[in-house]
């Protein structure tokens, strides 16, 4: 725990007071909004499992250094708004949300506090980039200031400044929306563990914040503190290892520091005026240092300090553990290599403290059988005979396990018998797990199916199920302390009357991310097995997307899949390559797929590589339009297209904030619009790749499972049923597939031209629209019978991107052009 005592000096109090205070107020009438990342410790935030058992959480030294940067805001005269006002799961806002506050705020500047983590040593500010510009050059001018003063304040080998765009491939979502300039700073590296330890102490933290604020100075008044600082790292003079808890005394300051005991050795005092000063370290069984320094204003002093270990000749101990947080029955490391000697030490003696014995060697492992707060003891001899002992707490709490994860529920041996896997869980300490059915999605009629071993990933059962019936299924796993984990996802299975006659359908899992959508599991393949089953005609089967992955279920053996992805993106991916490839596959054998998720096009268009495009076009039979936005719930269906009538509420069981807005590719035609009048979704038969068989296909902008309407779902899957096997397509449908309209050129100046051929005349509408929804343009027109074109006047428009919505009594068509 860290201590601060200021000491009593009058003289130096009044010094340092109107020093502090000869630029009063410079920050005087400006409006900052602070973003601490994340939140709580949900699903999104990141849990750094550091040595001897010590966590960081990301949310948690986001949400400190915003404390510490709005104090020393505000005591600089700025006004500061935080996005989030504690550390509770529920502040974990969504990113829209967060720039709705600032924007409200009507900030002069917002920014968002973050730690990094996946290897590297570097300090990291982005800002919003469009089109390869800033979208805000003050932004840039900021990133330039922090960058490196990240650097000199955290204990990075680096710096860099960047559009976000540029650096990631994509626009952050907390920037993309706000409407001043905005940044985004990673201070240091979370998951490398000296910076990981040190990121848990807050005064290493309020480096982090005077390295920020130090840059809202230099951005908006030119200038810096009228203070310094000073910190760095304590180590042993000896065996070089960090000394917890050592004093800090700076003289004539009257300023005294203690620090904390998780391993990081950080010491900072701050708030001194320009001048010289002596800092004097002490520990019990250390030797006393002391260090001269010379502060300058507005600068920050890199110290490291060491300290001699003295204690008569006696062993220096001390030990961290691997394996902390730990329950019964998991193994630890206990690690003494850095104790030191003025000789050597010939034997390591270990006590754990439960009854079992001691241990030699310098390097053990031990388990505990049962929970409980133990003292586990080294006791050292030196060559000369010297004994030394140390004793740290160890606190063994056995935590639930792992959610098992499931990969498939299928029929096997000609629809007769259940073969249930799953991937096993990576417990040490795991009894087993249990697998419950349900002829309810609600699970109110649960039974448990079996109880199985820790080793085992699979279990068969003979004759099960009646046919016509749906069954649900979930599972739990259980450890030695008779802890269990939340239960699975849902996977489910349907067995028709007369299985030869009916297609077979799988429905894939891809949903494996948490962000919108919070839940630790989640049963959404149920509104999908709902929906198809209602229909009284398929042969059901589920499983995750590794079973597709690990050709643990072949997709080639069914008919229809339907792959649903939720709110899955490039941190997840979408589709990898060994997906891609099963279903290219899957396609050109002339089989039928459904594809449903948010940011698809965004990761394999926006984000992706060339062969990710040619998927997206080629086999997803689509183009990316645009990320889109909140606000474009519902989608509707468009009149001829096979879709009619429909209204899909989507983005009620978890946000959904960007939509892809995606257009028709390579012979497909738009099923479903937004609100705005963007597409939102396209169906396609033919042939994919170099394959002479006819395939089917249908793929959605947007989470189909996310609308809290199973009427809704069922609609839609009934409609999608009926392209995929016609017996019910309306003459409407037909009719649209033979009427054509092209847009060009889709980027102008000037004028468009929109070129149509229809087997009969029409009285059309054209409409243009802004993408938030409002109505600039309309026009009214007879087409006569055959081939022709319009022209549509665009110099009055103003530059950006626009939709053109072609609409008649049987039609209506979207298509985007840019305004140049």
């Amino acid at each position: 725990m860290l201590r601060h005592r200021q000491f009593i000096v009058c003289f130096f109090l009044l010094l340092f007071f109107f020093s502090s205070t000869g630029n009063a107020q410079p920050l005087a009438d400006t409006r900052i909004c602070l973003d601490a990342g994340h939140g709580g410790h949900t699903s999104d935030d990141r849990q750094i499992f550091l040595p001897n058992g010590i966590v960081y959480w990301e949310s948690e030294g986001d949400f400190t250094t915003s404390q510490h940067l709005k104090t020393m805001l505000e005591a600089l005269g700025a006004t500061v708004k935080l996005t989030r006002s504690d550390n509770s799961d529920a502040s974990d806002i969504s990113l829209s949300e967060r720039a709705e506050i600032a924007n409200t705020f009507n900030s002069d500047y917002f920014h968002s506090i973050h730690t990094n983590g996946g290897g590297g040593n570097y300090s990291l500010v982005l800002y919003k980039e469009e089109n390869g510009e800033p979208a805000f050059p003050q932004a840039e001018q900021m990133s330039g200031f922090m960058a490196p003063n990240l650097q000199k304040l955290m204990k990075t080998e680096a710096n860099y400044f960047q559009g976000d765009f540029s650096f990631l491939g994509f626009n952050l979502g907390v920037l993309k929306y706000v409407f001043m300039p905005a940044t985004l700073s990673e201070s240091s590296f979370h998951d490398l563990p000296e910076e990981g330890l040190r990121l848990t102490n807050s005064e290493y933290l309020k480096n982090y914040a005077w390295a920020l604020c130090q840059s809202f100075l230099n951005y908006f008044e030119g200038a810096g503190f009228s203070s310094g600082r000073v910190g760095g790292i304590i180590t042993d003079v000896t065996s070089s290892s960090v000394v917890n808890e050592v004093t800090v005394q700076c003289i004539p300051a009257g300023i005294e520091y203690t620090g904390d005991n998780n391993y990081n050795g950080f010491y900072a005092i701050g708030d001194l005026v320009p001048g010289n000063y002596t800092l004097n370290l002490s520990k019990s069984g250390y030797l006393d240092n002391s260090q001269n320094i010379t502060i300058s204003a507005n600068e920050y002093l890199d110290l490291d300090l060491t300290i001699q270990y003295f204690n008569n000749g006696f062993p220096n101990l001390d030990f961290y553990v691997v394996g902390l947080p730990a329950g019964a029955g998991e193994w630890l490391t206990f690690n003494a290599e850095k104790s030191s000697d003025d000789g050597f030490i010939e034997e390591y003696r270990w006590d754990f403290g439960d009854g079992t014995g001691t241990e030699t060697g310098v390097i053990v492992t031990h388990l505990f059988a049962a929970d409980g707060n133990y003292e586990v003891t080294l006791t050292a001899t030196d060559n000369e005979g010297n004994q030394s002992s140390i004793t740290k707490p160890i606190h063994i709490i056995t935590q639930n396990p792992s959610i098992p994860e499931g990969i498939s529920v299928r029929y096997i041996n000609e629809h007769k018998d259940l073969l249930i896997n799953w991937k096993t869980n990576p417990e040490s300490n795991l009894a087993g797990y249990h697998i419950y059915f349900s002829e309810k999605a609600d699970f109110s009629d649960e039974i448990l199916l079996s109880s199985l071993d820790p080793d085992q990933n699979q279990s068969k059962f003979d004759d099960f199920g009646e046919k016509d019936q749906l069954y649900f299924f979930r599972m739990k796993s259980e450890n030695i302390a008779n802890k269990f984990s939340d239960y699975s996802d849902v996977y489910s299975l349907y067995k028709s009357q007369n299985p030869a006659d009916k297609p077979n359908v799988l429905i894939v899992n891809g949903f494996n991310r948490n962000a919108s959508y919070t839940g630790l599991n989640h049963k959404f393949v149920s509104s999908y097995t709902l929906g198809l089953a209602k229909m009284q005609a398929h042969n059901i089967s589920s499983c995750s997307n590794y079973a597709v992955i690990s050709e643990t279920v072949s997709s080639i053996d069914h008919d229809v899949v339907i792959w649903f992805l939720g709110d899955e993106s490039t941190a997840n991916e979408t589709f990898n390559n060994a997906e891609q490839l099963r279903l290219k596959q899957f396609l050109e054998s002339g089989r039928k797929l459904f594809v449903t998720g948010s940011e698809i096009a965004w990761d394999l268009v926006a984000k992706g590589t060339p062969e990710d495009l040619a998927f997206y076009n080629n086999y997803l039979k689509a183009e990316y339009w645009d990320d889109g936005a909140n606000g474009l719930s519902p989608a509707s269906g468009l009149p001829g297209s096979g879709f009619d009538s429909l209204t899909i509420h989507f983005g009620e069981v978890y946000p959904e904030d960007f939509p892809d807005e995606i257009g028709p590719f390579g012979g497909s035609s738009s099923i479903l619009s937004y609100k705005n009048g963007a597409n939102a979704g396209i169906k396609f038969k033919g042939t994919f790749g170099t394959s002479d068989k006819e395939g089917a296909l249908v793929n959605i902008g947007f989470p189909l499972e996310s609308t809290g309407s199973q009427t809704e779902i069922d609609a839609f899957i009934t409609k999608l049923m009926a392209f995929f096997y016609p017996g019910s397509t309306s003459s409407n449908d037909i009719r649209k597939d033979s009427i054509n309209f092209n847009l060009y050129p889709t980027m102008t100046l000037n004028q468009l031209d929109l070129y149509y051929e229809i087997p009969s005349s029409m009285n059309i509408q054209l409409e243009i629209y802004t993408l938030n929804g409002q109505k600039i343009y309309h026009l009214n027109d007879a087409l006569e019978t055959g081939t022709g074109h319009i022209s549509i006047p665009t110099a009055e428009l103003e530059k950006g991107n626009y939709i053109l919505k072609v609409s008649s009594n049987t039609i209506l068509k979207s298509m985007r052009f840019v305004r140049l």
